[in-house]
């Protein structure tokens, strides 16, 4: 039981010690996000992008009909 806390102790002050040299407090950077505008335009090219391989796929696989339930939002 002792020695189960001891490492554990251990590998605390390793990690506090490696993330204390590895990171630098100093001058955050900060990452801003796109616009809300510009997120929904990558959702919406990436869902069509996705939407455009269903088709292969079905084929692919042998799949003759793909039902969707259109109450669920997208």
């Amino acid at each position: 039981m002792f020695q189960a806390s001891w490492v554990k102790a251990a590998c605390l002050q390793l990690l506090f010690v490696v993330s204390a040299q590895t990171h630098d407090t100093s001058n955050p950077q900060y990452q801003t996000l796109p616009t809300l505008r510009h997120q929904a335009e990558l959702k919406d090219a990436w869902t069509a992008e996705r939407k455009a391989q269903i088709p292969k796929l079905l084929q692919k696989h042998g799949v003759g009909a793909w039902l969707v339930n259109s109450s669920l939002p997208t």
